[in-house]
Order: C-alpha cells, then structure tokens, then sequence
C-alpha cells in the first residue's frame, strides 16, 4: 500500500506535458479503496486493534489526498506532494515495523 500511495502522489503532481486526468484519478483512488478494504478486513479476522487503527490511519490520508485531487480537479503541487510523500513515508515505516515486530513475522 505504501507504493501505491507514493505512485498516486507521483502520478498526480504537476510535471512538464502532464495532465490532470480525472477518470484515472478515480479508478486509482478507487483501486486503492479495494486494497485499504482488503488490508482492514484481514486486521480484523485478526481482532488487533492496533494493526485495525494503523490502517486505518492510513486509509484516511489516502482518501484525503483522493478527496483534493477530484475537488481540486487538478495536478498537486511540487511543494504538496513533496510535504505529502515526507509525511506518509514515516506513518507507512512504522506500520511495516510493527508488523515485522510481531510474534511469528520475519524481519529482514
């Protein structure tokens, strides 16, 4: 989910010869519902609050950020996004370092 949050920040910010495409942006945020979706409900079979509000929190920004783009129907900044990806960055690391603490995980 981390890619696929920093991809849709990077996809949508103003670049030379890019354009805002709004059907794109809605089949992505769209995209990125089904796979916040799918990670909550596997929280919670899993009945962890903890893991349930991380997504949670994490659902939120996304949707957020899926919110400004249609309602703005426009490309994010360079500043916006930059500020955007700069926060999400850490809030996705400490997710993953939860999960890898947890008893039974893998670390890398």
């Amino acid at each position: 989910m981390k890619a696929f949050h920093l991809k849709f920040l990077e996809d949508n910010t103003v670049a030379p010869g890019k354009k805002f495409d709004e059907s794109k942006v809605k089949a992505t945020c769209d995209a990125g519902d089904l796979k916040f979706r799918e990670a909550t409900e596997y929280a919670a079979g899993k009945h962890d609050e903890s893991r349930l509000h991380a997504i949670r929190y994490l659902d939120n920004v996304f949707k957020n950020n899926c919110e400004i783009a249609i309602t703005e129907n426009k490309l994010f900044s360079v500043v916006f996004a930059k500020e955007e990806i700069d926060n999400v960055k850490p809030n996705y690391d400490l997710a993953i370092r939860g999960e890898s603490s947890r008893v039974g995980n893998q670390t890398k």
